[in-house]
């Protein structure tokens, strides 16, 4: 027999068993982290907003599906094709949405 057979895992340990997920011993074997205070200064925020301005122009198309490829530097390829991923497309919809949201601009969730 093993040595550890009487020891009951905690539920988020490998388990052979359901029983362990009701194991009140668990908790206490679980730390608590004090993490320090810190107050967020928007860095991330103005990079965000600053690529948004950048990309905001892919999606100056007919469909309003944006292009494929942007140069963050030049902009839209002067031979660029129209042809783009749909599941792209979605998610920076999604995306250039939160961002309007977050910066009160609404250019990106309408572009």
């Amino acid at each position: 027999a093993d040595a550890n057979e009487d020891e009951q895992l905690c539920s988020w340990e490998s388990s052979p068993s359901s029983e362990t997920a009701d194991n009140d011993d668990c908790a206490s074997n679980v730390e608590e982290i004090e993490s320090p205070t810190w107050e967020y200064d928007g860095f991330l925020l103005k990079l965000a907003t600053d690529i948004g301005n950048r990309l905001v122009h892919a999606f100056n198309t007919a469909s309003g599906i944006p292009y494929g490829t942007v140069n963050l530097l030049h902009g839209i390829p002067p031979k660029e094709t129209t042809v783009a991923s749909l599941a792209g497309a979605g998610t920076l919809t999604l995306e250039f949405e939160l961002l309007s949201r977050l910066t009160g601009n609404l250019k990106f969730g309408k572009s």
